[in-house]
């Protein structure tokens, strides 16, 4: 369909010049900016969350900064995309670069990032047996920011004291409930959680345990057994033969349980009793942990421009289960509609506005969850309506038709607001306009798109030029035997307005006079006086001016004539200067003289003119008795006209698409003047558009763009005159960018960089973004393409990107683009790692052989193929913190069900000259320097194994091995001792695997 239009478009625009007349065109500037339209952004805050700008109205190369005095910490600007750092507000400013056609221009648009849902706390309740004085030390999981502990309003404050901190001291007997409030740190919401601490005397030999409900689902997150009476010494637990193992791992002795997934599930605890005491029966009790509420699941809104023929998918993401895309009931239905309901891919059916309800079902670990998302389809920006001034000789009535390229759907033409209204009429629906008079009216033309363009107005110029008047003239004269102070009445001859006489510079002095105020002349002595007469004309006729002489005698003089030159005017007429004549003249010309530059008439004695040249004339007087025949040379010469007035293209105009070596036909040419010949000629100082055969004018295409087309006429009678018309010759459809070889796959490590993807059809620059990646952050791409793998993909998140590259086609083809996949595996050794560690559960210090310097900013991350590590707290900047790792280690890596996972802890030193250390959680980003502001002397950073962690409790006796190695990277720019600093932005410098064997006794 957006074929045929275009062809349509093409059809008309091409057969816009209207008819032949000597209508010429002029070149336009640059245009003022149609205005870009940036829309302010508002989403909830989500870890390396990925933003696009919805623009409209973008005409060339776009680019985003930050606003002077604009928070920095919000969100990062990539190439096309906006990375969420932080909740906040801040302000962009976006730039467009024009293009042509246009000028530059920016404008602003605000992000608002709102603090994100979370899931709620995980706590437990605690029995305690009663030891007064004895501090124990309560903890939640699922935490994001600050925890504050407290008793809660309205229960005993005498059974324990805790600290804000969850370190409490037991007081007495009974039960109490906490409050545990999570401030949710800077990005997310609070959340509170309360649990119940008992107190009792140690007087049962045995305890009852008691089932757990409701547990929410934080994945690692601790659950401890709910029990009263004291357990026994020696106490075992399991999961039930046939309950869900699933749900929670436990540990055998302690009953710590470490939550795996949702569901419920049944634990089995034995108690033995002490020596000489009645056995103990076997219990159990449930737990069950509920599903969680997708939180990550999301979908934004979509603006995007009509895309004819295109079928996109609508874009969600953190889906668990399987997705259901539907129209919401009596929204509109003629926007877009799913040719797949699960994937989200749909037609577009018009332009408007629609709601869109998406249902994830869920999994068994997360709830269904259905939100609704706006759909907006917007009209097209078109290509420019690009008019052509027009400028014409006024002919009474005249009709001139507006030429317009570009257009899309249909025009209508008027008068603009602040136009002259009597220099031509218009028709409103075809544009042809109607000669009154001379002037330069300002033309409205009006593109109404159609159905799915933006409609647009521009204005042209027509200038109608006044007429040259070639046949005004005045007559020479002799005047014999005129006595002085004689006033002298020229005779004018075909004026149009009022007549002027001035005396010329070349006339002879004293023989002309003027009066200053009057203007009367007089004869004042003998000689030739010239004079310059102005014609000044009218509304349709510009002023004219032209200089005649006349020869003042005293005396009778025997036959004299005076040289003629003259202006072409086909059929003037022009006085011959004779004098002097007493008989019958008569005339022949003289040898080898041309006979077609004048007709002679020696009766009113006038030379009308033929054709431009030169000519001598032979004229006798026969006398009469007293004088003798006399014969006397007429030299008689006719200069060429300016311009040939009638010289006529029959268009102004061709449009048309590019076409390697295309034949096109220049517009005919009428009015043209006897015994002349027409040249082409094309100016080729800016860009070879096309080239032209100088004297056919069959041009041959050679790329797009526009060019000038200068056609003269070369006559007998009018100096060289010259048209133009103008060849527009728009981009051709690419014929599509390919893709001739992938990218090979391979292994990971830090900083891998890869080459782009060979391609095929490329006429033009080449420029890269990613289609698709879950995690941006992970990749950089430059501008060649070549892709930057930062780190290793985590967990359940693909591993490959994909890039979408663009020809822009060059100067004579539109875009293209393609899209492709590149891969990456997991690292493997023997790829520039400094060394390949192993981790036993003993602190493993790894000290960084690089040198940075002092005040750069430097990280540390640790990755693997699963998981990275993740910082503790609600602030990744405090010293003293450090990051955790979760780790999938096995008693025997090639058999899965050996398999489980632990916890380790890693923290980056930095060592001081003075002896001080300062230390972050692996992953803050610091800057390099002890106190004073002096060079740390080493970086180290520390791995080790807190049996407090989550998974750690649980871990059963045996040898445990990492089924991949985690990978350590030291980050920082690059730098040589001494202080040379070297250019490059942050990077990773050197990388260790550090592989986990463990003994668990």
């Amino acid at each position: 369909m957006r074929y045929l239009l275009l062809i349509i478009t093409l059809f008309i625009t091409a057969c816009g010049g209207g008819g032949g007349d000597e209508t010429s065109t002029t070149p336009q500037e640059k245009l003022t900016h149609p205005g870009l339209i940036a829309s302010d952004i508002r989403v909830d805050y989500s870890l390396d969350g990925n933003l696009t700008p919805t623009l409209s109205g973008t005409q060339g190369n776009i680019s985003f900064s930050l606003a002077d005095g604009a928070a920095n910490d919000v969100v990062r600007i990539n190439q096309n995309t906006l990375t969420i750092l932080n909740v906040g507000k801040t302000k962009l400013i976006v730039t467009d670069s024009g293009n042509s056609q246009y000028k530059s221009t920016v404008t602003s648009f605000y992000v608002t990032i709102d603090k994100a849902d979370r899931d709620p706390l995980l706590s437990n309740d605690y029995s305690y047996p009663y030891e007064a004085g004895a501090i124990h030390r309560v903890s939640v999981s699922g935490a994001k920011g600050k925890l504050l502990y407290e008793l809660s309003s309205g229960y005993r404050n005498d059974v324990v004291k805790i600290d804000i901190a969850g370190e409490l001291i037991v007081w007495g007997e009974g039960q109490t409930q906490v409050t545990v409030n999570d401030d949710g740190g800077r990005n997310y919401q609070s959340s509170e959680s309360k649990f119940f601490i008992t107190v009792e005397a140690a007087n049962s030999q045995s305890a009852t345990y008691q089932d757990i409900t409701n547990k929410p689902l934080i994945f690692g997150g601790t659950i401890l057994p709910v029990y009263s009476g004291s357990p026994t010494s020696e106490i075992s637990f399991t999961i039930a033969e046939n309950a869900n193992p699933d749900v929670v791992s436990i540990h055998p002795t302690t009953g710590v349980m470490n939550i795996k997934g949702a569901g419920e599930t049944e634990i089995v605890v034995s108690q033995t009793a002490e020596d000489n005491h009645q056995g103990i029966a076997t219990q159990t009790f449930k737990v069950s942990v509920d599903k969680a509420a997708n939180t990550s699941f999301k979908a934004g809104t979509l603006t995007t421009p009509y895309g004819f023929d295109d079928e996109p998918i609508l874009q969600t993401s953190g889906a668990q289960g399987i997705l259901t895309f539907e129209i919401i009931d009596g929204e509109s239905t003629d926007v877009i509609n799913f040719i797949n309901s699960e994937t989200g891919q749909y037609r577009f059916s018009g332009v408007g506005e629609t709601k869109v309800k998406i249902t994830d079902s869920g999994n068994t670990n997360y709830l269904s969850k259905t939100i609704v998302t706006d759909v907006k389809v917007e009209r097209i920006q078109s290509a420019q309506l690009s008019p052509v001034d027009l400028e014409s000789s006024y002919q009474e009535n005249k009709v001139i038709s507006a030429q317009v390229a570009s257009r899309q759907g249909k025009l209508s033409f008027s008068l603009a607001k602040d136009s002259a209204t009597d220099v031509v009429s218009i028709d409103s629906q075809s544009g042809e306009m109607t000669v009154l008079k001379p002037g330069k009216a300002e033309i409205s033309v009006t593109d109404d798109g159609d159905l799915f363009y933006i409609p647009q107005t521009t204005s042209f110029f027509v200038t109608i030029n006044k007429l040259v008047n070639n046949q005004f003239s005045v007559d020479d004269s002799r005047i014999n035997n005129i006595a002085n102070n004689t006033v002298f009445t020229p005779t004018p001859r075909n004026s149009q307005g009022t007549v002027t006489y001035s005396i010329s510079a070349n006339s002879t002095a004293n023989v002309l006079t003027q009066d200053p105020t009057t203007k009367v002349i007089t004869l004042t002595g003998a000689g030739r006086g010239w004079i310059t007469a102005t014609d000044h004309g009218n509304d349709y006729y510009h002023s004219q001016t032209t200089d005649f002489y006349v020869d003042v005698n005293y005396t009778a003089s025997s036959l004299q004539a005076d040289p003629i030159r003259t202006n072409y005017v086909a059929d003037k007429l022009v006085s011959l200067p004779i004098s002097g004549v007493v008989g019958q003249l008569s005339y022949k010309l003289d040898n080898g003289q041309p006979g077609d530059v004048v007709d002679i008439n020696l009766v009113d004695l006038t030379a009308t003119v033929k054709n431009a040249g030169h000519t001598t004339y032979i004229i006798t007087d026969s006398g009469n008795e007293a004088v003798a025949s006399t014969k006397i040379y007429l030299p008689i010469t006719v200069e060429k006209a300016a311009t040939n007035v009638d010289l006529t293209l029959k268009s102004t105009l061709i449009d048309t698409i590019y076409e390697e070596d295309k034949q096109l036909t220049s517009p005919a040419v009428s009015g043209k003047a006897t015994e002349s010949s027409i040249k082409y000629f094309v100016d080729y100082s800016d860009r070879q558009v096309v080239t032209v055969e100088p004297s056919s004018g069959a041009l041959t295409i050679q790329g797009a763009g526009s060019a000038q087309v200068q056609v003269t006429e070369v006559s007998r009678n009018f100096e060289n005159t010259t048209r133009n018309f103008t060849v527009n010759v728009g981009k051709a459809k690419h014929p599509g960018l390919t893709v001739a070889k992938q990218v090979p796959t391979a292994s990971y490590y830090p900083g891998l960089e890869m080459a782009p993807a060979e391609l095929a059809n490329r006429f033009g620059e080449l420029s890269y973004k990613f289609t698709y990646t879950e995690k941006p952050q992970t990749y950089e791409l430059s501008q060649n393409g070549t892709l930057r793998v930062l780190k290793y993909p985590a967990s359940r998140t693909n591993t490959y990107v994909r890039i979408t590259a663009t020809d822009d086609g060059g100067d004579d083809y539109l875009p293209s683009s393609v899209d492709y996949d590149i891969h990456v595996n997991p690292i493997e050794e023997g790829r520039g790692e400094q060394a390949v560690l192993t981790f036993d559960g003993n602190e493993l210090p790894i000290t960084s052989p690089i040198d940075v310097a002092a005040g750069d900013v430097t990280y540390f991350s640790a990755s693997d193929s699963l998981s990275e590590a993740e910082t503790m707290g609600g602030n990744v900047q405090k010293p003293g913190g450090y990051a955790t790792q979760t780790v999938t280690v096995c008693n025997d890596p090639s058999v899965l069900s050996t398999c489980t996972l632990i916890t380790v802890r890693l923290q980056n030193t930095s060592h001081c000259t003075d002896g001080s250390k300062i230390a972050y959680p692996v992953g803050a980003k610091i800057r390099y320097e002890c106190p004073d502001l002096k060079q740390p002397i080493r970086s180290e950073v520390t791995m080790s194994f807190d049996r407090n962690d989550a998974f750690n409790a649980s871990l059963s006796t045996g040898t445990y091995q990492s089924k991949e190695p985690i990978t350590l990277v030291h980050f920082a720019k690059p730098y040589r001792s001494g202080g040379v600093i070297e250019a490059g932005d942050i990077q990773p410098r050197a990388w260790w695997l550090i592989k986990v064997n463990l003994t668990q006794d």
